[in-house]
C-alpha cells in the first residue's frame, strides 16, 4: 500500500474545477467540508458538506467547486496486486456519494496521517500508513452501520462520540440525545458510562479543554478561545479550565512561551503534502450547466 499524496483542510478557490477522464491514476478518498458538484455515473449533481466520496482507480469523474470555494481532506493512495483481496473484503462503497454523520471523524484520521507523514520521524511512513488503513476500515463500518435500518445502541453512541470530539463546542444535553436515540436518560447515562468510563458531561468538559489547549497555543485571546470552546463566560471556562489542568489558560499560555514560539497552529497544520490542485496530467476544466 502506498500513499501517493494527501491534504487536510485545503481550501479551494471560486471557479476551481478539475476532470479525470480516466481516474486519478490511483484511488482517491475525500471527505467535502462544503458543497461541490461532482459528475459521476452519468450525471451532474451537487453535493452537500460531510459527503465522503471514494472514486476507484480508474473511474472518470469531474469535480467543480460550488459557491465561493471549496474546502476537502483527501487521500490520494494505491495497492498492489497483493493486497487487492484485504481491500476488497472491506466492501468499500466505491464511486457514490455518501452522507455520514460521522464524517468528522474520517477528517481527523486523514489530518493525523497528514501530520504523520511529514514529520520525518524514522517511522513516519509506516505509521501514516496503519492511519490510511485505520481510515478504510473506519469508512467500512461507516458504510455498513448506515445501510442498517437499526444501528445498534453502542454504535449509536460511539458515532455520537466522535462528534462530540470534533465539535465540543456545541451544546450537549443528555435530555435531547436520550430523546434522539428513543431511550431513558438514565438508560442512556448508564450506557454512555459503561461504554466510555465517563458521563457525557465530563466528555464533552475533557473534549473543550483539549480544544483549549490547542488553540492557547495560537494568538487568539482567552475570551475568543472560550467562545471557540462553547463557553458563554470566560470565568466558567477558567474555573473549568483550572479544574482540568491545575493552571489558568493565562499561565498554560505562559509555560508553553517558554518552551516554544507562538504560532497559528490554524495555518501551520491545514496546509497539505502537496495541493489538490496539482493535477497528474493536463486535464480539461469542467462546463458546468447555467444555472
Amino acid at each position: 500500500m502506498k500513499i501517493n499524496r494527501c491534504g487536510y483542510q485545503f481550501r479551494h478557490p471560486k471557479g476551481f474545477n478539475f476532470s479525470r477522464p480516466f481516474g486519478s491514476g490511483d484511488y482517491w478518498l475525500t471527505v467535502a467540508g462544503a458543497p461541490f458538484f461532482v459528475f459521476l455515473n452519468g450525471k451532474i449533481v451537487e453535493a452537500p458538506a460531510n459527503t465522503v466520496l471514494l472514486v476507484k482507480k480508474g473511474s472518470l469523474h469531474f469535480v467543480a467547486a460550488s459557491g465561493d470555494g471549496w474546502l476537502n481532506d483527501w487521500v490520494h493512495f494505491d495497492v498492489d496486486d497483493e493486497e487487492l483481496p484485504w481491500l476488497e473484503s472491506l466492501n468499500l462503497p466505491y464511486d457514490q456519494l455518501l452522507e455520514l454523520e460521522n464524517a468528522p471523524e474520517l477528517s481527523s484520521i486523514i489530518c493525523k496521517m497528514c501530520r504523520e507523514r511529514e514529520s520525518g520521524l524514522p517511522n513516519s511512513q509506516q505509521a501514516a500508513l496503519l492511519y490510511l488503513q485505520l481510515l478504510l476500515y473506519k469508512l467500512s463500518d461507516m458504510w455498513l452501520i448506515s445501510r442498517s435500518s437499526n444501528p445498534p445502541l453502542k454504535q449509536n453512541l460511539y458515532n455520537l462520540r466522535a462528534l462530540i470530539q470534533a465539535h465540543p463546542e456545541e451544546a450537549w444535553y443528555v435530555e435531547d440525545l436520550a430523546q434522539r436515540f428513543s431511550i431513558s436518560v438514565s438508560h442512556f447515562q448508564h450506557k454512555y458510562k459503561a461504554y466510555f468510563g465517563c458521563s457525557l458531561k465530563k466528555d464533552v468538559t475533557a473534549a473543550r479543554i483539549l480544544r483549549a489547549k490547542a488553540l492557547l497555543v495560537s494568538e487568539h485571546s482567552v475570551a475568543e478561545v472560550a467562545r471557540m470552546c462553547g463557553y458563554n463566560s470566560d470565568i466558567h471556562f477558567m474555573r473549568m479550565f483550572k479544574a482540568e489542568t491545575g493552571l489558568t489558560p493565562t499561565e498554560y499560555r505562559s509555560r508553553l512561551d517558554n518552551k516554544y514560539p507562538v504560532f497559528e497552529t490554524k495555518e501551520l497544520w491545514r496546509h497539505p503534502v502537496r495541493s489538490e490542485e496539482e493535477p497528474l496530467w493536463e486535464e480539461p476544466a469542467l462546463e458546468l450547466p447555467p444555472d
